[in-house]
């Protein structure tokens, strides 16, 4: 995920711009920002996306230092929950899983996803919450999982999603996402593939999102990546 600089921000329109690493130069809303509170000269990570008009844009602004890796035990849950996960457990089923804790961190945060969504396939819950949980080290490559993916998405777009997928080459996780994401901008859907960063750097979970939510989850211990 590209890496880079708050160049220019004009607090009464909301919006301002973002100078990559690359050198480019992203203009956003401050509506895609994980704060408000933005200022010239803050480091951000920038989920990036391809507007109709073929110029690159901010889906999401990571402002660093936005957002904690831990927060206490049941807000933590409920804002998880909030955001579309866990969707048939109460606190109680995550206390069992990790016992009497009185904070909810990303590597909690993690093991509750292994737990609720399985390591292997996708199970009935993952099909619900539309997430794919990868039991794979950070950065190697996974199976890709794609009719998986694709199989969150609205039938009428999944043809042309399998279609992208299959002319990615090589075939890596974030290039198969891009090319996932590409359909769905093309379509004028507000929904976007997402990955998560869980325990440690661990795990990815791979979950359909509207912008709205993921934006939402980055404000609790999980932490978009892509």
């Amino acid at each position: 995920m590209p890496r880079g600089t708050i160049k220019r921000f004009d607090s009464a329109k909301g919006s301002g711009v973002v100078e990559l690493e690359t050198g480019d130069s992203v203009h956003f809303d401050v509506s895609v920002a994980t704060t408000s509170s933005v200022t010239v000269g803050q480091p951000v990570e920038v989920v990036t996306g391809i507007g109709r008009g073929g110029q690159l844009v901010a889906r999401i602004v990571l402002v660093d230092g936005a957002t904690d890796d831990r927060q206490p035990f049941v807000p933590g849950f409920a804002a998880l929950q909030q955001v579309g996960l866990f969707t048939g457990w109460q606190v109680a089923d995550a206390r069992a899983v990790l016992g009497q804790v009185d904070e909810l961190t990303r590597e909690a945060a993690g093991e509750l996803l292994l737990a609720y969504y399985g390591a292997k396939g996708l199970s009935e819950r993952a099909k619900a919450d539309r997430v794919a949980y990868l039991d794979e080290h950070f950065g190697d490559s996974p199976v890709i999982p794609v009719d998986d993916l694709v199989s969150f998405a609205p039938p009428e777009v999944q043809q042309a999603l399998k279609l992208a997928a299959s002319e990615v080459h090589p075939k890596s996780l974030g290039a198969v996402l891009a090319a996932l994401n590409a359909v769905l901008q093309r379509r004028g859907l507000a929904l976007h593939y997402y990955l998560f960063d869980v325990a440690s750097d661990r795990f990815v979970a791979v979950a359909l999102r509207e912008d709205e939510l993921a934006r939402a989850a980055h404000a609790t211990v999980l932490r978009v990546v892509s």
